[in-house]
């Protein structure tokens, strides 16, 4: 539930509202739900039933607030059903550029927290690689150089094409659906 325009300015808060602490309805039922996630697949972080995985760098969560990018969209028309994930070591790189000052950051720092954060010890382009191959999932890049590298290691990646569309990477196409 989305607060209307009567709300704005008023202090409510936006967005759909949390479901409030306490029992489910499994626990007034009796049934102790299993607190345990499902266990991962050997050799990935967590296992992609048939939804193609997307890593967002830093870089391609500012497009959307440098050039107005429509970034989301864009990704679930060449992905449908996509999973957005961020790498931990992204949301680090956006703090330090916000806490530099950097206007854009701040804004895709905010952005980012849509998105379910991938854990790494590893920071940078290798953190970014290395979940890439765990997950076999897309990067979204906009920075040339990194793109190439990654291209050249053989993984799959989106970038802009304009400033309206991403394209996979010409080694990448035909395989969009994971």
């Amino acid at each position: 539930m989305t607060a209307g325009p009567e709300a704005k300015g008023n202090g409510q808060r936006k967005g759909p509202r949390r479901r409030p602490a306490g029992p489910g309805p499994a626990e007034r039922r009796g049934e102790i739900p299993d607190p345990s996630p499902p266990a991962p697949l050997p050799g990935r972080l967590e296992p992609p039933p048939g939804r193609p995985q997307v890593l967002l760098d830093a870089n391609a969560l500012m497009l959307p607030f440098n050039h107005r990018f429509p970034l989301e969209r864009e990704i679930f028309r060449v992905m449908e059903g996509a999973q957005i994930r961020v790498p931990s070591s992204v949301v680090g790189e956006l703090e330090r550029l916000a806490d530099f000052g950097v206007f854009p950051a701040r804004a895709a720092r905010e952005f980012a927290k849509r998105f379910p954060v991938v854990p790494t010890d590893l920071r940078g382009d290798a953190a970014l690689e290395t979940l890439a191959r765990d997950l076999d999932a897309w990067i979204v890049t906009g920075d040339r150089e990194l793109r190439r590298r990654l291209e050249a290691r053989n993984l799959k990646v989106l970038f802009p094409r304009g400033m309206t569309r991403l394209e996979p990477s010409r080694h990448s196409r035909g395989s969009t659906q994971g």
